[in-house]
């Protein structure tokens, strides 16, 4: 993704790895279904599932600000 396309509209998801229910993954994308395929297919035990999706205007915005806010919780 181009990074003016980072600042436009799209999506910030939250996931949940399947096998531990206090695993989340933050991140943003046009196509969050695509991107939670994506992940499945790398070296994780288990899947990561969808369990939140926003439609934001400014997708790479809306991730600073959830990472800020749950920097305490890393």
């Amino acid at each position: 993704m181009y990074n003016d396309e980072k600042h436009g509209p799209g999506f910030f998801y939250l996931m949940r790895l399947a096998e531990n229910c206090n695993l989340f993954k933050l991140g943003y994308s046009k196509h969050p279904i695509t991107r939670a395929e994506q992940l499945d297919n790398t070296s994780r035990p288990a899947p990561f599932h969808i369990y939140l999706v926003w439609q934001v205007d400014n997708m790479l915005f809306a991730e600073q600000v959830a990472h800020a806010r749950l920097k305490g919780y890393r």
